[in-house]
């Protein structure tokens, strides 16, 4: 069992010039080469400018940091969570914020860091276990370091944009109490009940849950989490005009400004079957209540919630987003579970986890 006391270090390979440290935190090494770092290898990429605040609050971490001789040069985390697969639950190990700084860069670095930090966990932690990670289908280099980790393509998910130049409240909108919490999520397990990698844990997250009731009942959710993020390039002809035209349009870059993007990621959405056409009227009172004008939402491409929001007025932003396919990749350890094979989905996507 991986220990649960919060500033274990350990050192776990050296050699003659590098060396990978464990910590379960994020460490001012870890986050000073986090602030350096932009995602992405072709295409579209960014950098998250709050990663100090974001890191913070990963999901029981496991941050793995490279160093050259006592200089940090790259990091790597596996965040732990129980998922729910189907109805089952089972040890999970989520891997993000993978980054070698661009000046050693194709040394193959990447590569052991992520195979050190896998032979940790899997050292450590006797039970099953699954790993798993969402990847750009164009980050090349992230897609193959992950197959060397023996992770598989188990499905594809859509980013979709929403945006309101003047967003608004709607009537029945407002924060849930957090004493409805865990009531709160039995109902979102079984609304997931035929998903797969399904988390509880980022409901109610610093009381941002947001709903909306119609005679005392809940009828749809979502949770908000603020993000900041500061993009180098975004692909296609509407990459261009996003970032040559729109920031210099006071109404337009209120909803998007390359490189200074504030947003809000919706996760851990839920509607009453037969309410999605409210969807958009959350979201856009989330937006309202956080001053903000703009927000993205994850989700599986062939999901009914996903295919019906897709369909709905998502504003400006929607008009001009660039198409992107990030993919879902897992690698099963020791898993004898009940549930169908991973590849047949569908599949929860957190936003959380990605911003």
């Amino acid at each position: 069992m991986i220990t649960s006391i919060e500033k274990l270090q350990e050192d776990i390979f050296c050699d003659t010039d590098y060396k990978i440290r464990y910590s379960g935190f994020a460490t001012t090494d870890v986050l000073n080469v986090l602030e350096r770092t932009f995602y992405g290898t072709h295409g579209l990429s960014y950098r998250h400018r709050n990663v100090r605040e974001r890191a913070g609050k990963t999901l029981h971490p496991h941050f793995f940091t490279l160093y050259k001789r006592d200089t940090s040069i790259g990091t790597f985390c596996l965040s732990e969570r129980i998922i729910i697969n189907k109805g089952y639950p089972e040890k999970g190990f989520y891997g993000r914020y993978l980054s070698i700084l661009p000046e050693y860069g194709g040394k193959g670095l990447g590569t052991l860091l992520k195979e050190k930090a896998y032979d940790y966990i899997r050292k450590t932690e006797p039970r099953s276990l699954i790993i798993y990670s969402y990847i750009e289908e164009a980050n090349r280099y992230s897609l193959n370091l992950s197959r060397k980790q023996g992770n598989k393509l188990a499905g594809y998910y859509e980013v979709l944009s929403f945006s309101r130049f003047n967003p608004k409240i709607f009537s029945g909108f407002s924060r849930l109490e957090k004493e409805r919490i865990d009531e709160f999520k039995r109902l979102f397990k079984e609304y997931y009940s035929a998903y797969q990698l399904v988390i509880l844990d980022y409901i109610g997250q610093n009381n941002n849950y947001f709903v909306i009731r119609k005679k005392g009942e809940i009828i749809a959710g979502v949770q908000a989490v603020p993000a900041h993020w500061q993009f180098k390039s975004i692909p296609g002809l509407s990459g261009f005009v996003a970032q040559n035209i729109l920031p210099f349009i006071p109404k337009l870059s209120k909803v998007f400004n390359a490189k200074n993007y504030h947003f809000i990621a919706f996760d851990s959405v839920y509607v009453k079957e037969g309410f999605e056409n409210l969807l958009p009227f959350l979201f856009e009172s989330v937006l309202a209540a956080f001053n903000c004008h703009s927000g993205l939402y994850y989700g599986d491409a062939n999901s009914p919630l996903t295919k019906s929001f897709k369909s709905s007025d998502r504003g400006f932003l929607s008009k001009i987003e660039s198409e992107i396919r990030p993919m879902i990749m897992i690698s099963s350890h020791n898993s004898h579970s009940h549930w169908e094979p991973m590849e047949k989905g569908p599949f929860y996507v957190s936003a959380f986890d990605q911003v």
